[in-house]
């Protein structure tokens, strides 16, 4: 990847998640969905109680989609950088569900920290394994668009 290609991708990322980040906390906030603080913690804690979670969401999405732009445009999404790309979305669906059941079960914890490294560790052997797979019969740079190798 060029330096142009990765700041400008960045560049993307960066006014996406600038213009959309404003937009999103009113409608989580209008949605509820807030963080939920226990009862036997700091009382300090307690003024935190309603700050929206799944922000990530905003990040996640900026430098997909300004990724997908920049490889659309140069013409270089190839099958090892998709599975990045699919890496990076389990990821962030794990840390989706994990806000999503604080929210929805209003459940302080979400997942607990082994359900949290189960999923994590699990992604990473799965990435790896597929990668392993491709690079063992070759085909790590074959696009997906084209016929170049």
């Amino acid at each position: 990847m060029s330096f142009y290609m990765l700041f400008t991708t960045l560049a993307i990322a960066f006014i996406l998640t600038v213009a959309f980040v404003p937009v999103l906390i009113p409608f989580l906030v209008k949605l509820k969905f807030g963080q939920s603080i226990r009862e036997e913690g700091p009382k300090m804690h307690a003024q935190k109680s309603g700050t929206p979670t799944m922000g990530a969401v905003v990040f996640l999405t900026a430098i997909m989609f300004s990724y997908l732009i920049m490889s659309f445009i140069t013409n270089s999404f190839s099958l090892t950088t998709g599975l990045l790309f699919i890496a990076i979305a389990l990821y962030g669906a794990l840390g989706f569900l994990d806000d999503y059941i604080k929210v929805v079960k209003k459940r302080n914890l979400g997942l607990t920290s082994k359900q949290k490294f189960l999923g994590q560790v699990a992604i990473a052997v799965l990435f790896f394994l597929r990668l392993s797979f491709w690079r063992f019969f070759g085909n790590t740079t074959h696009s997906i668009y084209t016929n170049r190798n």
